[in-house]
């Protein structure tokens, strides 16, 4: 789960963190590519496919303008056409970038590196698959042996039992050395797409300022996860990041468990203020170095808490701060604040599921903080995923279970979650599991790579979105 304001049962692990979901696309891989190309119920619409030839930045301004007319329409006259107008345009804009997106890729990236990946998974997967036929011999070998030990003498048993510790031992490393191999097969694919997500960054960067702002993120926050928050603001523009420093403060945190997104939550924290030695500007002692500062200041901390009038807090003490602009050191009075604030909440993995996991898992989780600040983003992805879901007389597919308190309503998306029903207005996976597919390198970047299925539509949108909204 990832939005956990917006589901019954509260914050739950996130299923883009799970196995099941590749296993069960890799079980269903060959009907995905038996499958019939994806129809968009209210017709073909022309736009999804740019025209071949460059894609200049007049066309990119003049679909931005679209976009902008269609939201404005929207927004005047929020109904079902005109929220599919608004979409339409968004995917219109998005195959313009997409076109260029492409021509980039051919360039600058090695196509053959796809089919030596296919390789290597191809060749996983037989091993795997010799692995689980030897499986059960191995496991009555060992179970024969076992028995007959009662049967023998003292030294034979010994050695019986020596001959079974090393069959274990030796299949249980043919099977760790197939899981590591899988593992790197993952990353392989991963750290392809997100070299192809960052060339998208770089082409949207013509049309926008894009990935240059980190997002402020509350003290409370583990080093680790701000350096994997700051890495996945590469994937959005810059705007977006502004936003979301100016909305509600973002603590984020690492787990084992779960990576999960809230917009409001109560959070227990430890806040510092620091102030100034004095309030006479004239008496503020600086130095160039921590060891140049005296031992401490013969103002007592009460003191200067007293000319402040008592501030808020608890713990008074003395602290040495380097000042990041002048880069000099100074004494100042820090005061302690415990206590509950509302904040929005991201997890993300520990440093267990490897960076590039952890990259993809962060753009997903940042997307739904995107969701719930730009108020342009939820239209149009709840309009694509109702659309997709969408019978030809208006009714929706009927809903599937997915998880104990989840349901998805399917169609022939690359991951049956991104049909996934919030029973919201704002929130859906339609960014989520984009914005990891485009940027992060999952689901073969929507493109039809790694045996997933291609969806242009699905792709266009979030690149429509991250160059209009």
């Amino acid at each position: 789960m990832c939005d956990g304001i917006n589901d019954p049962a509260g914050p739950r692990r996130c299923p883009s963190q799970r196995g099941e979901r590749r296993r069960e696309y890799r079980r269903a891989m060959y009907a995905a590519q038996k499958a019939a190309a994806i129809i968009d119920p209210t017709g073909p619409d022309p736009d999804d496919a740019a025209p071949p030839g460059e894609c200049t930045a007049e066309r990119i301004a003049a679909a931005r303008r679209a976009v902008d007319d269609a939201y404005a329409a929207y927004t005047a006259d929020p109904t079902t056409e005109s929220v599919r107008r608004y979409e339409a345009a968004v995917r219109s804009a998005g195959s313009l970038v997409a076109t260029e997106v492409d021509a980039e890729i051919a360039t600058r990236l090695d196509p053959t590196e796809l089919e030596r990946i296919d390789a290597a998974r191809s060749h996983v997967r037989e091993l795997l698959a010799q692995q689980i036929a030897e499986k059960r011999a191995v496991e009555q070998e060992i179970h024969d042996m076992t028995r007959q030990l009662r049967w023998l003498g003292p030294e034979e048993r010994v050695e019986r039992l020596t001959l079974i510790q090393a069959k274990t031992a030796d299949f249980n490393a043919r099977t760790d050395s197939i899981r590591a191999a899988t593992v790197e097969v993952d990353n392989l694919e991963l750290r392809r797409g997100a070299a192809e997500g960052r060339i998208a960054a770089e082409v949207l960067g013509r049309y926008r300022d894009y990935g240059t702002v980190v997002p402020e993120v509350h003290p409370m926050s583990t080093s680790r996860a701000q350096a994997l928050t700051a890495e996945a603001a590469n994937a959005f523009p810059s705007a977006w990041m502004r936003d979301s420093s100016a909305s509600t403060r973002l603590l984020v945190k690492e787990s084992k468990a779960r990576a999960y997104y809230q917009h409001k939550s109560m959070v227990r924290i430890s806040d510092n203020t620091d102030y100034d030695y004095s309030d006479d500007p004239d008496s503020e002692q600086t130095w160039t170095t921590r060891k140049a500062m005296p031992p401490a200041p013969e103002k007592a901390p009460v003191e200067r808490m007293r000319e402040l009038d008592w501030p808020d807090g608890t713990n008074p003490k003395w602290v040495a701060v380097r000042d990041p602009e002048t880069r000099r050191w100074a004494w100042k009075l820090r005061m302690t604040n415990n206590g509950l604030a509302v904040m929005s909440e991201l997890r993300v993995p520990t440093a267990a599921a490897g960076p590039d996991e952890s990259r993809r898992i962060a753009i997903h989780e940042m997307s739904h903080r995107m969701e719930a600040i730009n108020p342009r983003i939820g239209p149009a992805c709840i309009s694509f995923r109702d659309r997709r879901t969408s019978n030809p007389d208006g009714t929706l597919h009927p809903k599937q279970r997915y998880a104990k308190t989840e349901v998805v309503r399917p169609d022939e998306f690359v991951d049956v979650y991104v049909g996934k029903d919030y029973k919201s207005t704002v929130h859906s996976e339609v960014m989520s599991m984009g914005m990891e597919s485009v940027f992060g390198g999952s689901h073969g970047g929507l493109q039809g790579h790694h045996g997933y299925r291609a969806d242009p539509e699905h792709r266009n949108l979030i690149l429509g979105l991250c160059a209009t909204a």
